[in-house]
């Protein structure tokens, strides 16, 4: 396998480019800085090269390591309200890259705590969201990933549901 050189994210915002589909501009209000394209292609980038795991991260690594590639790069409220408002979109993308042929296909999932499990009575981000559940390691709360391969190991599914929820039943 090869490894990732920073001229691929070139190649990589062409790919996304070409899949993405750009929505209606609103009338009015101040334009993004970046395209759609771009903030997906900075959140894939950042997820394959560097693994950057807050929003917060992935903004101070492209501002310390990517200018050049995104010289209007916005400040940090901006682009946090831009990562919202195209989740829906990457989520289509993902879809479009699911491998769904194969009828056999191997999956597991893992907690992803929203807060530490003392702090869990006084949450109120993910309130009437979040659950609890236990796996080997112990008790959690917050929600689950599942997701599936094929015989290949190409992604097959995903699904985000509930801590409380049994990998049986996450419909994938």
């Amino acid at each position: 396998m090869q490894s990732l050189q920073k001229d691929h994210i070139t190649d990589l915002y062409v790919m996304v480019d070409d899949r993405l589909i750009e929505k209606e501009k609103p009338l009015g209000g101040r334009p993004n800085l970046l395209s759609d394209s771009e903030l997906a292609t900075i959140f894939i980038w950042s997820s394959l090269a560097t693994k950057q795991k807050t929003l917060k991260e992935i903004h101070k690594w492209i501002n310390m390591y990517h200018k050049k590639e995104f010289p209007q790069f916005p400040n940090y409220s901006a682009f946090v309200d831009h990562s919202h408002r195209i989740m829906p979109q990457l989520l289509l993308l993902l879809k479009t890259l699911l491998s769904t042929n194969d009828p056999i296909r191997f999956m597991d999932s893992t907690m992803l705590p929203v807060c530490k499990l003392i702090r869990s009575d006084r949450h109120k981000v993910a309130k009437g969201f979040a659950d609890y559940g236990k796996n080997h390691q112990g008790w959690h709360f917050g929600f689950k990933l599942h997701a599936s391969i094929d015989r290949k190991g190409k992604f097959a599914g995903l699904s985000f549901t509930s801590a409380s929820c049994h990998d049986a039943q996450s419909g994938l």
